[in-house]
């Protein structure tokens, strides 16, 4: 809107006389006036400063400015709400140290941990745009959004956190679901806790796999035997191999069985015997036992035939003998397949 400015004249005094023509010129001013068209809507000036203006500069332009002279943006004076009213976008403030106008951005330039709340404490404050929501300092665009550590990030549910090792839980990139950390990389192939899994990671080690990942990887188990794939049954608490386990070994261990003429009964042997290392391992089954002679001081003698019969149990074996011939000396090699247990 256009500004009008009027010039009038004032009445002189009665009686006033001519004098030269410079002085008459000089004195010109000091009888017009020049009058604005329409009051002061038209004009504005401008009031800088850093409190808020009063009342008599209710009709200017306030420039708001902080301790250090920083502009925070122009506001305009609200006769009917009472308030100064910001005219644009608010200002931004740049650095390390929290603003003390909050009708301000801050640009966090760091990611030192920083007091958020009036007389508040230090607590995490990452780098990022904040806003002053009315209680506290709050980062909109935060730039460290990925925190990378063993324990769980706290007052900051807008982070990713990298969970760096698996005391309790496996590693992985975790989100916060409004109640919980969340892994959003969990390894495929994970069924429901407690009802086991098909997973398509394999930990080949000697010993189990820790039970943080337990419900998320096969166990190739290698080192003493059995050795074999296994998979986590954490309904019933062991690992089931997923193939036969077998193993073999020369019984007895040392020395010879000695069969007399006609029927012996051996004594029930159990399969830590063939195994020694067989540990917490168990036959999910009865499984297959096969007996074979590795040495029969009776072998190739006319008529001196030896049947066996072998009776494999979960836990051992029993076996007998009817020796047709004389007196003999035998060593038998003893095999055994199943599928095998270890509990957890």
């Amino acid at each position: 809107m256009a500004f009008s400015l009027s010039v009038s004249a004032i009445t002189p005094p009665e009686g006033l006389q001519h004098t030269d023509r410079r002085t008459e010129i000089l004195e010109l001013p000091s009888y017009l006036r020049v009058t604005g068209a329409s009051g002061s809507s038209e004009l504005k000036l401008v009031y800088v400063g850093a409190t808020t203006p009063g009342p008599e500069n209710i009709d200017n332009v306030w420039l708001k400015i902080d301790e250090s002279g920083t502009a925070h943006g122009f506001y305009l004076y609200d006769t009917t709400l009472g308030t100064w009213l910001l005219m644009a976008g608010p200002g931004v403030i740049s650095g390390t140290t929290v603003p003390t106008d909050t009708n301000v951005l801050w640009l966090k330039t760091d990611d030192v941990d920083a007091i958020l709340t009036p007389e508040g404490s230090a607590v995490t404050a990452p780098q990022g745009l904040y806003k002053f929501n009315g209680t506290l300092w709050v980062c909109f665009t935060t730039t460290t959004n990925v925190v990378a550590q063993a324990s769980a990030p706290t007052g900051a549910t807008t982070l990713f956190w990298l969970k760096t090792t698996d005391a309790t839980t496996p590693r992985g990139l975790h989100y916060w679901n409004g109640t919980a950390w969340v892994n959003a990389t969990a390894m495929p192939g994970v069924s429901a806790p407690g009802s086991g899994v098909g997973a398509a990671f394999v930990q080949t080690s000697a010993l189990a796999p820790d039970a943080a990942i337990r419900n998320y990887v096969l166990w190739a188990k290698t080192g003493n035997a059995p050795r074999g794939l296994f998979w986590p049954d954490s309904v019933n608490g062991w690992w089931e191999s997923i193939n036969p386990i077998t193993f073999s070994r020369i019984f007895p261990a040392s020395g010879v069985i000695t069969l007399a003429s006609g029927y012996t009964a051996g004594s029930p042997g159990i399969y830590s015997t063939l195994c020694p290392t067989i540990g917490t391992a168990v036959f999910a089954e009865i499984p297959m036992l096969t007996v074979m002679l590795e040495s029969d001081t009776l072998f190739g003698t006319s008529g001196a035939y030896l049947s066996l019969q072998a009776q494999p149990t979960l836990s051992g074996w029993g076996i007998a003998a009817y020796n047709a011939g004389a007196q003999r000396d035998v060593i038998f090699r003893l095999s055994v397949a199943g599928i095998m247990r270890i509990p957890f």
